[in-house]
């Protein structure tokens, strides 16, 4: 490697041994200009791996400022990270380093450097307002790239990367390089076809980690402390919750009290940058500490060696497992894991997370796209365009092949003008340009987010002496805010100053707020793919029934969303009934009636109830701006019922007993939570 890396060997790789495998496999197709998607385990090297051999290719240009890289990491706190490990190796080579986020606007023509480092949102702001100069960009880079397939995020992004292969067609510079990075991927090539094109070539590299599980039934946040207690004699823990608030309640409820003391922290995206990055550095000096955090920690953000992982619940799937597992145990140990659970169902979960770690996953196709990015991107490329103004036709043909095809130019127009009915855009003739309230959202930099919701207001809390910025938090529907909150772990008393533009706060002591930092949404739903797998692991059916006298447990593991229209398809079919219904197991009393679920019940079931339970399904932030017919359709693509009509449908419901019928029972998140099938008892207040 010495030999194909002279400018940059020594300033990235002498401070390793020796190189690891995905660096020696990565850099020889990096340097022939290749795309390239690497997948290996955590800590593994991948950032050296595609940085040397990219600042190497294109060293001179890189040098002379003709020509930058640009990396894309999926959340501000791997911007932050991935910035204070590349510095000063960038540094040796006398090149420059920055950043484009919220937390650091910096502008590039008039701050040079040969590598930035973004996310997704600065991406797009990039392309809104400094095109030509993004035109120079020699290579893209989409670290921790599983975050964002599958996702309106993702979508977005294979929209930027179309849209900056147009504008370097349009100033005739080289199409960038594009180099995909993860240690976590199901379907590799399903991704690299999605980002980086179907010529990418895929490395893999690195054998299965071992693991190793405390399972702890928890009851509350003593009991918890105590476990911690045990395992955490000098120890560093990372705390994964599955929201802002509980990551709050946590360290509110652990800190100051054995064995961490005052060394426990909080991590999440409601906190200002400051307060993160204080939390990430002060975790990383101690020796003994706890730090409870939601996703923003999931991915390799580097604070230092980590004994245990602490999960609160089950993730969603493997994926998310592997990834928040693999935190501790980074230097070459076992990764180590606290699995928290409430009932059996939730440990047998961790027990399929575990055995099945590796294994390939199911799928069911290509993840559909998110059509609402549509409407985000043409927004968005309406700053673009020095006119400040767009048509349907040139929305369409900066889309990729992939999305524009299933759109036509009269449908992008009747999309654009319900736009200037909700007075986001102004029509002349065929061309549209921002009205008003855009402009507003523009300048706010609101336009280029594709998740939360653009109808909620977003507000600042401010130290009501300093002025500091610890955090924020989103305005319920009448814009009003809670009276207290905590933040970082303390309680937080608000008060909006004289003029209603600050939320100002001051420390209290005593009890909780009324409050903690709200979420932006519900938490990630439990998908079709993962349910159907877990099901496999179960060895049951795709549909398996047990019936008994007070009723009926049927399993169809079809995920959180198809859960929750089955939860209303049997309240409207059996009306007073008792009912439960989660990702894999619906229940109802009576008698088992096949019409219920066969294909135009089911089908009618979706397109009645699917709208409702549409917040669960992440379709983005405009999804409410497309046409009704684009809305269904993409419902039904989200849902994804066309496997359901030819895959799931056809399998025949088949009856369980012995070991599968308590496997499914074990799947009710109380025992005892529903007279059906022969167990009891039911207390009605329960439900």
């Amino acid at each position: 490697m010495r030999s194909l890396l002279p400018k940059t060997y020594y300033p990235f790789f002498a401070r390793f041994r020796h190189p690891s495998p995905i660096q020696e496999r990565a850099a020889a197709p990096l340097l022939e200009g290749r795309s390239v998607l690497l997948v290996s385990a955590t800590a593994s090297g991948k950032t050296e791996a595609f940085i040397a051999p990219l600042i190497e290719r294109f060293f001179a240009a890189l040098k002379s400022g003709e020509r930058h890289l640009l990396l894309v990491c999926p959340t501000r706190a791997l911007v932050n990270d991935a910035a204070r490990r590349l510095q000063a190796p960038l540094k040796a080579c006398g090149l420059e380093l920055r950043r484009r986020t919220s937390d650091a606007s910096e502008n590039p023509e008039e701050q040079p450097a040969a590598l930035w480092i973004t996310t997704p949102e600065g991406f797009d702001s990039l392309l809104c307002r400094q095109a030509r100069w993004l035109g120079r960009t020699a290579a893209v880079i989409l670290d921790e790239i599983h975050l964002l397939y599958g996702s309106p995020r993702g979508t977005q992004v294979a929209c930027l990367l179309e849209r900056l292969d147009w504008v370097c067609r349009a100033l005739k510079t080289p199409l960038p390089q594009r180099v995909g990075a993860t240690a976590t991927a199901s379907q590799p090539r399903l991704i690299a076809d999605n980002f980086l094109g179907p010529q990418a070539t895929v490395i893999e590299e690195g054998s299965p980690r071992s693991l190793r599980a405390h399972y702890h039934e928890w009851v509350d946040f003593d009991n918890l402390r105590d476990t911690l207690a045990d395992l955490s004699k000098g120890h560093k823990v990372l705390l994964f919750a599955s929201s802002r608030a509980e990551a709050e309640e946590a360290a509110a409820n652990l800190r100051g009290l054995p064995p961490f003391g005052s060394h426990v922290y909080v991590h999440h995206s409601s906190l200002s940058r400051r307060l993160r990055l204080t939390a990430e550095q002060a975790f990383l000096r101690q020796s003994c500490a706890l730090l409870c955090s939601t996703t923003t920690m999931e991915v390799g953000v580097d604070v230092g060696d980590i004994d245990w992982v602490v999960l609160l619940h089950p993730p969603e799937d493997r994926l998310g497992f592997v990834q928040r597992v693999g935190r501790s145990g980074r230097r070459g140990g076992a990764a180590q894991v606290v699995a928290c659970y409430r009932q059996a169902g939730e440990r047998m979960r961790y027990q399929y997370f575990l055995e099945r770690a590796q294994a390939p996953a199911m799928s069911t196709g290509p993840a559909p796209a998110h059509e609402s990015t549509v409407v985000q991107q043409a927004l968005s490329l309406l700053f673009q365009n020095p006119r400040k103004a767009i048509q349907p036709a040139a929305v369409l043909a900066r889309l990729p092949q992939s999305i524009a095809a299933g759109w036509d130019e009269k449908e992008m127009g009747q999309t654009l003008e319900g736009l200037v009915e909700s007075k986001w855009l102004l029509q002349s003739g065929d061309s549209f340009s921002a009205a008003p309230r855009l402009e507003a959202a523009y300048k706010r930099g609101q336009i280029h987010a594709n998740i939360g919701s653009i109808q909620q207001k977003q507000v600042e809390i401010r130290e009501a002496f300093s002025g500091r910025v610890l955090g924020h938090l989103e305005t319920d529907r009448r814009g009003r805010i809670p009276t207290r909150v905590t933040l970082g772990g303390h309680t937080q008393k608000l008060r909006q100053d004289y003029q209603q533009k600050n939320v100002l706060a001051q420390a209290e002591q005593g009890p909780l707020g009324e409050v903690s930092i709200p979420g932006s949404g519900p938490a990630a739903p439990i998908e079709l793919e993962s349910s159907q797998d877990f099901a496999h692991w179960l060895k049951l059916a795709p549909r398996c029934l047990l019936s008994g006298p007070q009723g009926n447990l049927l399993g169809h593991f079809l995920g959180s969303c198809w859960g929750q229209i089955f939860a209303r398809h049997l309240a409207q079919n059996y009306p007073g009934q008792v009912f439960y219904a989660d990702s894999y197991v619906v229940a109802w009393q009576g008698s088992f009636v096949d019409e219920v679920w066969n294909r135009d019940a089911l089908w009618g079931c979706m397109q009645k109830f699917a709208p409702s339970i549409r917040r669960h399904l992440q379709l983005g932030r405009w999804f409410s701006s497309l046409p009704k017919s684009r809305q269904r359709q993409e419902l039904r693509q989200q849902l994804r019922w066309d496997w359901v009509e030819q895959v799931w449908l056809p399998s025949p419901i088949l009856p369980v007993s012995g070991q599968a019928a308590g496997q499914l029972k074990e799947l009710l998140r109380r025992e005892g939570e529903l007279t059906i099938a022969g167990f009891f008892p039911i207390n009605p207040e329960d439900l």
